[in-house]
């Protein structure tokens, strides 16, 4: 059932193993058979958000979190965002005003608001 969903979602380099080739692979592991799958992987989502963290970091990217931008526009210096803390915006009434607690000049946004 595997290897046909597997063939089924476009993986089709599956290599039915048998438990022996697996073990010499992977010693802590115990089976009788085994798929092979050389072109797909499991990563450690946790570890590699980490690390494109401290990649962004270290190019000097301002990571803006639990914030929400309440206006913009574009000026002389280029794009301007007026942000805010998003538990100030709880009480937020239509056509009252929001403070801009941040002003950001990027040179790049990226809105991954999910």
């Amino acid at each position: 059932m595997l290897l046909r969903n597997a063939k089924e979602s476009g993986v089709d380099d599956l290599q039915l193993m048998e438990g022996s080739e697996a073990m010499e692979m992977e010693p802590e592991l115990r089976c009788l058979k085994a798929l092979l799958s050389p072109s797909t992987g499991i990563i450690d989502s946790h570890s590699l958000m980490l690390s494109l963290l401290a990649d962004a970091k270290n190019l000097g990217t301002t990571i803006s979190y639990n914030t929400s931008v309440t206006s913009g526009h574009v000026g002389s210096n280029g794009l301007e965002l007026h942000v805010c803390e998003s538990k100030e915006l709880q009480n937020y009434h239509v056509g009252s005003h929001v403070n801009a607690q941040l002003v950001l000049l990027p040179k790049l946004v990226i809105n991954s608001a999910g």
